[in-house]
């Protein structure tokens, strides 16, 4: 198998265009598509390699927002999903179908979806209400007609069953009503199944309504929702821990399901519970947890029995942390189970060494941005291999041509830099960077070439100590900044930063990304859409959830850590 997602071939002796679509059920048309340096499909080259169909399915729900948003938040992770399920339907109380407003369903976004090789599979929710999943399933003939009649309208590729919180009573009816479905869509359709993990084999309640050997015979695959160990009103844990994941895979296996129909579905949340605040286990994005770790009292754990990850964080007196949807977290202490990078890796190696039909995440858009990086760089070096012709708009790519990566860049490597570069002041690592030091820095990175010279880029520079840095960035055309004063001696903000990252650093252009959520960033302001893709990209943070701070001071830690991770992503090529 050459790559988990995005697959190549290898031309073989006798194989032909048409031989090689047959091999992966496509088209020579889609082919020669996904190959535009093919001109003649009779002169092909032994060893020639090329791009071929995606062989596993890579999913994300879309849930909560409308169909903008969602374009969006779908390239950002960088061509790395070639199925959306989005919330386009919904059961009613008697059993019928409800179709999202067109501000969600709309031909637009599914045609754009449709041009980037990416399936719409709207998924079916009763949204936990039992009387609508049981009244859906009582219903069985006049809810298929109904999504079938959706489906074609709208052009979509087919439905995900999501029907929570029925019993064992209706096991029966939930096959039927999937192959009424199966039997009713066109044959190019997909039908699959979201079906509660059940390491225990648990056959009453929510989890006996699912019958795993049956729908999977009658649907193209099942979606195993590996989380909710932990819930909430429930006790502290692990939101999907090593046993809980692979003994809901182990036993879907010893119910007959062949793996070639499990798609593994991961959490882009987790749980928390408050100190002296019972029941607690309340549901927090990934990246909201994130940006709690960065900007308030905190201490992550990494259990290595569990694989998971528990993150500690105090709220003073005094403060208000913000989180998704305008959530508010009070004063106090709060213990955090979810997936960080580390968890997240074992879980894709995982499901990559089971070789299962795929992977799926709930939900799009409550992730860390960094995690698109890692999903690609574990399953198939996706963007390190793409042709740079085939790059998505927003799409993230990583390249080791000419990088700084040789360096270190620790507290102490920065001011060991400045040093040598001749600042003869003291530091400390908690210290604020003056504008004058990060330009030095950026010019050590970056290797541009150092001259004396008479006439300075800026008037108030002839005196300062690093003037040759300056004018070095500014010759070299690397220097996002214009006036006749440099400032040098000012300290360096979060936004003079951004600015100065995005000129000196090789970054990818990223185009109509969604709307940042800090309540002090202005959109008409020339650095908005720097600090939103240095954001996006996983660069730099925010002070909270609502709130940026571009006016806030840089220390020589928070350089650190940003010049690391920018290394790590291979945004830092010096200058030719």
């Amino acid at each position: 198998m050459n790559g988990y997602l995005n697959n190549k071939h290898i031309i073989q002796q006798n194989e032909s265009l048409y031989s090689i679509a047959e091999k992966y059920k496509t088209t020579p048309e889609n082919l020669m598509k996904l190959n535009p340096q093919i001109q003649n499909v009779k002169n092909l080259q032994i060893g020639q390699e090329i791009y071929v169909p995606f062989k596993h399915i890579s999913l994300s729900y879309l849930f909560g927002n409308n169909s903008d948003e969602y374009e969006k938040l779908v390239g950002i992770t960088g061509n790395s999903l070639n199925v959306v399920s989005p919330d386009f339907f919904e059961i009613s109380d008697d059993g019928n179908l409800i179709l999202a407003n067109s501000d969600k369903l709309n031909k637009n976004f599914i045609d754009n979806m449709h041009s980037q090789d990416i399936k719409v599979v709207p998924f079916l929710t009763n949204n936990w209400n039992r009387n609508a999943g049981s009244k859906a399933l009582d219903n069985i003939e006049g809810l298929t007609n109904q999504i079938v009649s959706a489906v074609n309208e709208y052009n979509l590729d087919g439905v995900n069953i999501d029907i929570e919180n029925v019993d064992e009573n209706y096991r029966d009816k939930y096959v039927d009503f999937t192959k009424t479905l199966k039997n009713k869509l066109p044959k190019n359709k997909t039908v699959s199944v979201a079906v509660a993990a059940n390491p225990n084999g648990w056959n009453k309640g929510w989890h006996g309504s699912y019958d795993y050997k049956r729908l999977s015979d009658n649907s193209d695959y099942l979606v195993i929702m590996l989380y909710d160990e932990s819930y909430n009103g429930g006790p502290q844990g692990p939101i999907s821990s090593k046993d809980f994941f692979e003994k809901s895979i182990d036993y879907a296996l010893s119910q007959g399901v062949p793996k070639e129909k499990i798609v593994a579905s991961i959490p882009f949340f987790g749980r928390y519970w408050q100190t002296g605040n019972q029941p607690g286990g309340q549901g927090i994005p990934n990246k909201d947890i994130e940006n709690l770790i960065k900007n308030y009292e905190s201490d992550v754990f990494y259990d290595d029995e569990t694989k998971s990850a528990r993150a500690e964080i105090t709220i003073q007196t005094g403060e208000q942390a913000t989180i998704s949807n305008q959530k508010y977290l009070e004063p106090g202490k709060y213990y955090i189970w979810y997936d960080d990078e580390k968890a997240s890796q074992y879980k894709l190696n995982s499901i990559k060494n089971h070789d299962l039909k795929g992977i799926a995440s709930w939900a799009l858009g409550q992730e860390n941005p960094e995690f698109w990086n890692r999903y690609s760089e574990i399953l198939n070096n996706y963007f390190t291999d793409q042709k740079k012709d085939d790059v998505h708009p927003n799409q993230i790519v990583h390249t080791n041509d000419n990088v700084a990566n040789e360096q270190n860049f620790g507290p102490n490597e920065i001011i060991k830099m400045l040093k040598e570069s001749g600042d003869d002041r003291e530091k400390t690592s908690n210290e604020p960077i003056t504008r004058g030091e990060l330009a030095v820095i950026l010019s050590n990175i970056l290797d541009t070439k150092i001259n004396s010279k008479e006439n300075n880029a800026f008037d108030d520079i002839e005196n300062y100590w690093g003037k040759d840095y300056i004018n070095s960035l500014s010759e070299n055309k690397k220097m996002n900044f214009t006036g006749e004063n440099f400032h040098p001696n000012e300290n360096a903000t979060k936004e003079f930063l951004a600015k100065s990252l995005d000129k000196t650093l090789n970054l990818p252009e990223l185009k109509d990304l969604p709307k940042l959520s800090f309540k002090d960033l202005d959109p008409k302001d020339s650095s908005y859409d720097i600090i939103s893709k240095l954001y996006y990209l996983g660069l730099i943070y925010g002070k909270s959830n609502s709130e940026f701070s571009p006016d806030s001071n840089i220390t020589i830690n928070d350089l650190s850590e940003i010049l690391e991770r920018t290394k790590k992503y291979g945004y830092m090529k010096k200058s030719s």
